[in-house]
């Protein structure tokens, strides 16, 4: 594991497509898809968190608090296209 100082390149999640068998037909819709991450603060912590959009913060830094190092949260080996990944809760 390296971490990384370049807070400009960390995952922030994305949106993809859902789609949903409704009584009334199929249903696509945007949902967003959170990319989870571990963040180095500069407190001395090191935490899992994820970016929340509305907000503009990352979960478990106040506004305006930004990590000091940061590595991709690993994915399962099995799953190669997160996009089929099931949502996160």
């Amino acid at each position: 594991m390296n971490w990384d100082t370049n807070l400009n390149g960390i995952p922030c999640g994305s949106q993809v497509k859902r789609t949903v068998q409704t009584k009334d037909g199929v249903k696509q819709y945007d949902e967003f898809q959170r990319d989870d991450v571990i963040l180095a603060t500069k407190c001395g912590k090191v935490i899992k968190s994820y970016w929340i959009p509305d907000e503009k913060r990352f979960a478990g830094l106040a506004n305006g608090e930004q990590p000091i190092a940061w590595v991709s949260w690993p994915r399962h080996p099995g799953i190669t296209n997160p996009e089929s990944a099931p949502p996160h809760p």
